[in-house]
């Protein structure tokens, strides 16, 4: 027998899944100050302040780096950078935003 779930069991299935999972990468978050959180908050700040991947400044912070044409980056794939920067611009945005 093939039982085909409704629209609104489908709406309440999906609601229920993305809630769950906002709630568990919120609650799972790496705050420890490891080259692997450090390897992925970097970018986000250069990429803000410079427009750029290059992490010279602060290649210090972390040793999961890669030295490549006289410039330090992250070995980190770039999507997590990608998918957090436009939330840090807004945030940073709404932080310096003077109080009208």
């Amino acid at each position: 027998m093939n039982i085909k779930p409704s629209s609104w069991e489908e709406k309440l299935f999906l609601t229920g899944f993305f809630i769950l999972n906002l709630f568990l990468s919120s609650y799972f978050i790496d705050a420890w100050l490891t080259p692997n959180a450090a390897s992925r908050a970097i970018p986000v700040l250069t990429l803000y302040e410079d427009n750029s991947l290059v992490i010279d400044k602060y290649q210090n912070f972390t040793g999961d780096k890669a030295f490549i044409n006289e410039h330090y980056y992250t070995d980190k794939a770039p999507l997590s950078t990608f998918l957090v920067y436009p939330f840090y611009a807004a945030y940073k945005y709404i932080s310096t935003t003077p109080d009208s």
